[in-house]
């Protein structure tokens, strides 16, 4: 196992430039295992975000090349910094020839071994040495080309990503690539207005996703909400001028009436 320190410190293996002071020193742990699988543990203040969703801290979290990976909504990881795990095929074909030099070794070995104990020993069969080492070299091939398969797939997919990026859109909250936006287009929002809530976003929500509410006495709705908001966006000034209009109002009726 593989453990990436990631934060704004020097000595981090993965360092994030941040003048804020936004990122922690040591914001994050990334443990990359021999098997290719991945954790990421947060140990910050601001948090670890994984495709938007804030994560706990301390605790690991099982992660892919795919996910979106985010340090206080500031930077995101560059996974082109993370070393990947050395294939299954390229240790298959290592272990293959190690075996196969282990076979043929011990065949010298044993034409040696019988050859120098006299002419009553039978001489060795080449013809099934032969043909265990044309069973070797089949096995080779055989794994050589899975091997070519893989490539071709690998190439494949390369070629299929960059046909995707050259018809890459455009993320409609940040107006950024979808491959620079932090979220891939996926904004957090507020509950309230619907705005996005991070600072990348060009109509953002003005509470950060925190509406407070009216302080006047007889109102205490949201403010800025899309529905049921208050109808003087929290100005209790106003509230009070237009209590004040409408007693007035109830006044001049109730006199009226009373004449009549």
């Amino acid at each position: 196992m593989k453990a990436y320190s990631i934060g704004r410190e020097a000595g981090c293996n993965i360092v994030i430039n941040d003048s804020t002071d936004v990122i922690s020193r040591r914001h994050a742990i990334l443990n990359v295992y021999s098997n290719g699988k991945m954790t990421i543990t947060d140990q910050s203040h601001n948090g670890t975000y994984v495709n938007g969703i804030r994560i706990s801290q301390n605790v690991p979290v099982p992660v892919t090349r795919k996910d979106n990976i985010s340090f206080a909504h500031v930077a995101r990881l560059d996974w082109n910094q993370v070393p990947g795990a050395s294939g299954s095929s390229t240790w298959k074909i290592v272990l293959f020839s190690v075996l196969g030099l282990l076979v043929a070794g011990g065949i010298v070995a044993a034409i040696l071994l019988l050859g120098g104990k006299g002419s009553s020993i039978p001489e060795p069969d080449n013809d099934a040495n032969v043909a265990q080492v044309d069973s070797l070299k089949q096995d080779n091939d055989t794994i050589q080309g899975n091997v070519d398969e893989a490539d071709k797939e690998k190439v494949a997919e390369e070629a299929e990503d960059k046909k995707d990026e050259a018809v890459e859109k455009n993320c409609p909250v940040c107006g950024k690539k979808l491959s620079e936006c932090l979220y891939e287009g996926k904004h957090p929002r507020c509950n309230s207005c619907g705005k996005a809530t991070d600072g990348t976003a060009k109509n953002r929500c003005q509470y950060n996703g925190n509406h407070p509410k009216c302080q006047y006495k007889d109102c205490g709705k949201v403010v800025g909400a899309r529905k049921n908001a208050c109808p003087y966006n929290g100005d209790v000034k106003k509230h009070e001028d237009a209590a004040a209009k409408k007693k007035i109002e109830e006044e001049k009726n109730s006199e009226q009436y009373r004449r009549n």
